[in-house]
């Protein structure tokens, strides 16, 4: 569209929706030349640099999918939107109509039993001054016990609650096998272009569902693998892969259904590593990012993601780089935690892995009960 065709703002609608959120943005509408209402998202307190130039290697992840006959065959793209920076505390954000969080979807009961349960895990074993993940690796409680504990939790929900309500506005067998197929393709793309770039910060306020059952990723603050490697409660998944998230690919073989989608996509960005690595190394000449050496340190990571390195070596160096009071001591239980992980899936152990077999390794640390039950309550890991 060339500049004289774009639409011109005429008018600003006095009418502003807040939303809860820890930042509390506004909804805002702006009527266009074209007669249209224009919805944007105002967002301050935040720097939201890092979120516009994510959105632009997505684009070029969508362009590099749409080259490629396997992913273009089946359609395969992650949803975007238009982030305009005003200065390093202030935003714009396209608003993306008719879409709920992943919260919203689930049942209000379902959730809070899901959390109370989670927290009384160890409710007896933290203290206000402490931090939970701290009581995860006392010696008062074993490891067995702990993923035990977890996984009674999620026999007391219904793991079908966010598929019900996901599939409750359709009417026929084809419908409802569309609305499924288009979450679980825009999931899997999601999931493998989110690894490559250490997506984080994967909770359930942090995704948004459209109407045909698409799925899109909201909220980079945490990027390039900073969740594991900067939260005191690291973040060890690679991306959200819950139980209620297995619930909708029920009754499929779960990572079945997933595995050949993701590998499709992780295939074509492998082979189109030195363009993606071109552009991702301008982030270390951008000021989004403090440290040049910091930059490159996640460039170098992005390139063994690409070169098809182990997923369960790359979170293990992570770990090893998070240097918050908490962690610092608590790198050998962890690393040991990988490790357990790794063992239990029977994933391979070659140092470089085909797409298929990065794939295993990602959805087996992904779904590991293990990793899920030492998440941050908040994340919403049941």
């Amino acid at each position: 569209m060339s500049e004289s065709q774009c639409p011109k703002l005429m008018s600003l609608d006095d009418r502003m929706t807040f939303f809860s959120s820890l930042r509390r943005p506004v909804r805002i509408s702006l009527r266009g030349s074209d007669g249209k209402d224009h919805r944007w998202i105002v967002k301050g307190g935040e720097d939201l640099r890092q979120d516009e130039r994510l959105q632009q290697v997505f684009g070029i992840m969508n362009r590099l999918m749409a080259s490629d006959a396997n992913c273009s065959k089946k359609s395969l793209s992650l949803i975007t939107y238009s982030v305009v920076t005003l200065s390093k505390s202030m935003g714009l954000l396209e608003y993306v109509e008719g879409t709920r969080t992943l919260e919203q979807f689930i049942e209000t009961r379902q959730y809070q039993k899901g959390k109370t349960g989670y927290l009384n895990m160890y409710l007896d074993k933290t203290s206000e001054r402490d931090p939970l993940f701290v009581t995860l690796w006392s010696k008062s409680m074993k490891h067995e016990d702990i993923t035990q504990k977890f996984n009674r939790l999620i026999d007391q929900l219904d793991q079908l609650n966010f598929r019900n309500s996901l599939l409750s506005g359709t009417r026929t067998a084809k419908e409802e096998y569309d609305k499924r197929s288009k979450f679980i393709k825009t999931l899997a793309a999601m999931n493998a272009c989110h690894y490559i770039v250490g997506i984080g910060d994967r909770h359930l306020g942090n995704s948004l569902v459209l109407e045909d059952g698409r799925i899109l990723g909201i909220d980079f603050g945490h990027a390039f693998g900073s969740a594991t490697i900067q939260l005191p409660i690291p973040e060890l998944v690679p991306f959200r892969m819950t139980p209620q998230f297995m619930g909708v690919l029920y009754p499929v073989d779960a990572k079945g259904s997933m595995k050949h989608t993701m590998a499709r996509v992780l295939r074509t960005l492998r082979d189109h590593r030195r363009t993606l690595l071109h552009v991702l190394s301008m982030f270390a000449k951008d000021p989004v990012l403090a440290k040049k050496e910091e930059a490159l340190q996640c460039i170098h990571v992005v390139r063994d993601k690409l070169d098809g390195k182990d997923p369960f070596e790359i979170v293990k160096s992570e770990i090893e780089r998070n240097k918050t009071d908490v962690v610092r001591g608590l790198v050998r239980p962890l690393n040991q935690l990988v490790d357990r992980a790794k063992n239990a899936g029977g994933c391979s152990t070659k140092q470089e892995l085909n797409p298929f077999e990065q794939v295993d390794a990602l959805l087996q640390i992904a779904t590991s009960r293990d990793i899920l039950a030492r998440a941050y309550y908040g994340w919403g890991p049941f």
